[in-house]
């Protein structure tokens, strides 16, 4: 599942912009100060996530720090700040990647910067969907993007698995 370039065909050129710069207003993240550590200072405020009935979720106050997570890598993912290559997009989303997923988008094909343009995005909605056998947290997300340039908007839904590292929980999948 090549997550960024199934994202990228479905919509998700919304991370990526135009060649032409870097105007558009990005929602930016300040850097952690250390690397396996998920940076504090910039997660959304803790706000619970919707809960999918019958299912098992991690303790409360996990679940809320795996959702302020998702909400940042979410922001960051369908925010485009100009056109940047796989590496300078896994450069940014860094703070909230397993090793294993910054692999893979690193190897990804991004869509051409000359299709797209700046966007800002923001979070609709997240739901946890609990924790499945092998211990990440699923969650669904609907998150409104914003071409800059030209106002279009595009609501895109994603889902998520998160696990839980020695220095906080961590993007591990991202699936359309």
């Amino acid at each position: 599942m090549r997550s960024l370039v199934v994202l990228a065909g479905l919509g998700l050129g919304l991370v990526l912009s135009a060649c032409g710069g870097s105007e558009g207003k990005a929602v930016t993240q300040p850097r952690p100060s250390s690397p396996a550590a998920v940076p504090t200072t910039s997660l959304p405020p803790a706000m619970p996530p919707a809960v999918v009935p019958g299912t098992r979720q991690p303790p409360p106050d996990q679940l809320l720090a795996a959702a302020q997570v998702a909400t940042a890598f979410l922001v960051a993912y369908t925010t485009g700040p100009g056109c940047e290559t796989d590496q300078q997009l896994v450069a940014r989303l860094r703070p909230y990647l397993t090793r294993r997923l910054a692999t893979e988008l690193s190897q990804s094909a991004a869509p051409p910067c000359t299709a797209l343009g700046p966007s800002v995005a923001h979070l609709a909605q997240l739901t946890s969907e609990g924790l499945a056998p092998d211990g990440r947290l699923g969650f669904i997300a609907q998150v409104q993007a914003t071409l800059t340039d030209s106002g279009q908007e595009e609501r895109v839904g994603l889902e998520l698995l998160l696990v839980r590292e020695p220095g906080g929980w961590r993007v591990d999948e991202v699936r359309q």
